[in-house]
């Protein structure tokens, strides 16, 4: 495996996970749809419904990333809880719960024991209500989805013009 300064890391990620068949789940692909729809240029956008493993591929070439996905916590649904990583240990408290099998708190832990984490690292977790299945989001979060997406512009825009 080569070097991170042999890679290279120019590339600025925006990764969405979740499950659009799960009603709030679908938070961070619904966002990371909306921010497609917005045509950032120079950016890599990523969806990610099943196998959370697949970050680590575009986390390893990636200077800055994005990650957006809907969490639970007791916080109210539509919360926006933004956490950016400092490249220290990803103890459990830093991250709300996630809804997938393998925890993005675990695979952020193994990416920075590789040396892959990117010089910035953004995490917006969207607070949900419901997980079952259905199609349904709860209005609070599809604010959220608006506010995020407009929060990661902004942060982008001195880069995208």
């Amino acid at each position: 495996m080569s070097s991170p300064s042999e890679r290279g890391r120019a590339t600025t990620v925006v990764v969405g996970l979740g499950n659009d068949f799960r009603n709030d789940d679908g938070a961070g692909l619904a966002a990371l749809r909306l921010f497609r729809s917005r045509n950032v240029r120079g950016v890599q956008v990523v969806e990610l419904r099943d196998d959370l493993t697949k970050l680590l591929d575009h986390l390893q070439f990636a200077s800055r990333a994005y990650i957006i996905d809907a969490v639970q916590s007791d916080s109210q649904p539509g919360t926006i809880h933004r956490i950016e990583a400092t490249g220290k240990y990803f103890s459990p408290a830093n991250l709300p719960r996630s809804t997938h099998g393998l925890s993005l708190r675990h695979l952020l832990e193994l990416a920075r024991l590789q040396g892959d984490l990117p010089a910035k690292l953004v995490i917006y977790g969207i607070e949900g209500e419901r997980f079952d299945y259905g199609t349904t989001m709860n209005p609070a979060v599809r604010e959220a989805i608006v506010h995020v997406v407009d929060n990661i512009c902004s942060e982008l825009e001195p880069d995208t013009r």
